[in-house]
């Protein structure tokens, strides 16, 4: 049978949104992907790394100009309220909400599954290619620190350090220290999210783990309109505009 073809473009969540989207087909069929993103030299390397979960894929990242004619996966999830219109569906790729992915293996952290906080309090993309990161206020970081309990420590990820995280008996920070793989597993394994919306969020409510959502303001129509909808909506305990 002839692989199915299709086309996607964004960053790192959206890539993770089409993953949700094309697991049944990978299951399925041969697929092959053209993932369209801006500065793709710079983002190739995570992308792959995110769509890595999949079987049966073959993909090719390269930039956002690039006119390959494959169907165009919408990488926000059904039903997005979109300024543009509605969405086009395309035939035989079909949502999968709770994807049962397994990342990667996290053993050599020494978390106890479903026995702590996960947290990412700063978001955004690659600081080379200047993309704004997404920073927590100090207060909101003091304050979810503070949460953690030996029993129930709070757990740190993300790539960007700042100086109110110090590893303590019920802090554990791991900034700047798993895979993007490790982070999404120690996600899906945590009793509770809070953190950045993008792929730490779509991960914690794609692998049902109850969140907590930081937003810009700027971006809190099309979040609330178009990112966390659907069966994700019911994981998703409160949404914090910063």
């Amino acid at each position: 049978m002839a692989p199915r073809l299709y086309t996607a473009r964004g960053t790192y969540g959206d890539a993770y949104t089409v993953a949700c989207r094309l697991y049944t087909a990978c299951l399925a069929h041969d697929v092959h992907l053209v993932h369209k993103v801006t500065a793709h030299d710079q983002y190739e390397p995570l992308i792959r790394e995110i769509y890595s979960i999949l079987p049966r894929l073959v993909l090719r990242v390269v930039g956002n100009k690039d006119t390959t004619p494959f169907p165009e996966i919408d990488s926000h999830p059904p039903g997005a309220d979109l300024p543009g219109g509605e969405q086009v569906e395309v035939p035989g790729v079909e949502m999968t909400w709770f994807p049962p992915f397994t990342f990667a293996k996290v053993e050599k952290f020494g978390l106890t599954p479903k026995g702590y906080i996960s947290y990412v309090p700063i978001g955004g993309g690659i600081r080379a290619h200047g993309m704004l990161f997404r920073f927590a206020p100090d207060e909101e970081i003091k304050r979810v620190l503070t949460m953690g309990t030996v029993d129930c420590p709070v757990v740190v990820l993300g790539t960007e350090s700042h100086p109110l995280i110090q590893e303590s008996d019920s802090v554990v920070n791991l900034v700047g220290q798993t895979s993007i793989l490790e982070a999404q597993q120690i996600i899906k394994n945590s009793c509770k999210f809070i953190g950045q919306q993008g792929l730490p969020l779509f991960t914690a409510l794609s692998q049902r783990v109850s969140s907590v959502a930081y937003v810009m303001e700027r971006h809190e129509k099309v979040v609330r309109e178009a990112r966390i909808i659907g069966e994700w909506k019911g994981y998703c305990s409160e949404i914090v505009v910063l």
